[in-house]
């Protein structure tokens, strides 16, 4: 008599461990794909090497910046960061949506270095173009003011990155058809590789200073050494760029 209460027994745990399966496995696509923390600074020091030529260090201020966070419990570096020694300024003229208009177009502002280990979907550009690992150079630049560039951005300045393999000269200022092709070696687009500037904020007195949001972006401030072109003291000039995007949904599960 026992035999038909057992097999009953076995028949409803069957029946009922698919549906656990399947609510675990729903359970666990609702998981986020990754645990993000806030993001930090370190100090880092600019060295030469095969994959960044000398010139281009005795340019910068040997002490910069790595940017890190963590994900899933574990420290990740999201790039490297080395400022110019100086920086030149002139009196610009100030347009509609310009910050930062005293650095001249062309001018050399540092090195990025985006590490191998470092995730694609930081590795971004503001348009959402992916970066491949390495080094590259930072320079001052401004988007048009035409029908093309309209509503792209609320601020048109940016800094454009090309590889240090082609740009590797910090006095040299490109004119700004020869800093969109080199930046075209960044982005393989025909769209240059490009880092969006945005206002700095004048309450941050450290430098470097980190700004986020709950959407993930992070924007680093900084002091550039700014030397007046015409003469006069040397001057810091704050510049706050965003470095990491918002890493866009897909809707995919």
């Amino acid at each position: 008599m026992l035999e038909p209460k057992v097999h009953s027994k076995l028949r409803r745990q069957v029946l009922w461990l698919p549906g656990l399966l399947l609510g675990l496995a729903f359970a666990v696509i609702a998981l986020p794909a990754r645990a993000q923390e806030p993001y930090a600074t370190e100090p880092i020091t600019a060295k030469a090497s095969a994959y960044l030529p000398q010139s281009l260090v005795d340019g910068l201020d040997p002490q910069g910046l790595r940017l890190t966070t963590t994900v899933n419990g574990l420290k990740t570096t999201v790039c490297e960061l080395w400022l110019a020694k100086t920086v030149s300024t002139h009196e610009g003229a100030s347009g509609s949506g310009i910050l930062y208009g005293n650095l001249k177009v062309g001018e050399f502002v540092g090195v990025i270095h985006y590490v191998p280990e470092s995730s694609e979907d930081i590795r971004e550009d503001f348009r959402d173009q992916k970066l491949r690992a390495g080094f590259y150079t930072m320079r001052y630049a401004q988007m048009p003011e035409d029908k093309a560039h309209k509503g792209v951005n609320p601020y048109r300045d940016f800094v454009l990155l090309s590889p240090v393999s082609v740009d590797r000269d910090p006095a040299l200022i490109p004119n700004m058809d020869e800093l969109l092709r080199l930046s075209r070696f960044a982005s393989r687009t025909r769209h240059p590789a490009v880092v969006s500037l945005v206002p700095a904020d004048s309450g941050l007195k450290d430098s470097p200073a980190l700004r986020t949001d709950d959407a993930g972006t992070c924007i680093v401030q900084v002091k550039l050494h700014a030397q007046p072109d015409k003469g006069g003291s040397p001057q810091d000039l704050a510049l706050a760029m965003i470095l990491v995007t918002p890493i866009k949904e897909t809707g995919a599960s």
